[in-house]
This record gives structure tokens, C-alpha cells and sequence, in this order.
């Protein structure tokens, strides 16, 4: 069994409007495993992130 790891992601390298608001408001500073750089992220493993992201695929996408 391996280790989870932890894909952080930052409030610049995600493109929708909803994910910066989503990632702004949880205020966790972190490197971004994209750009390398020091920002508010949220990690890609994250509920809220899973959640998010299932709701964008639905709203743009016909089930």
C-alpha cells in the first residue's frame, strides 16, 4: 500500500472563477505543486475540491 500524497493546487493555475473563490476562502498558504509557487491551494484531494469539481462538469456537461 502507498503512501497518499498530498497535490496541491493553486489559486492561480485553476482557470474557473468559482475554484479562486472556493480556494481564496479557505486561507490555506501552501506550494502549489504547479507553478512551484507560495499561494492560497487546496488540495486536488480535498472534499470540497472533489465536490467542486463534480458540480462544474455538471453544469457544463448534460448528464
Amino acid at each position: 500500500m502507498t503512501e497518499e500524497e498530498n497535490i496541491p493546487i493553486c489559486v492561480n493555475c485553476v482557470k474557473d472563477v468559482r475554484y479562486k473563490k472556493l480556494i481564496s476562502g479557505l486561507n490555506n498558504i501552501d506550494l502549489c505543486t504547479c507553478c512551484q509557487d507560495k499561494n492560497y491551494v487546496i488540495d486536488t484531494d480535498s472534499n470540497e475540491f472533489i465536490q467542486m469539481t463534480k458540480a462544474l462538469i455538471r453544469y457544463h456537461y448534460n448528464e
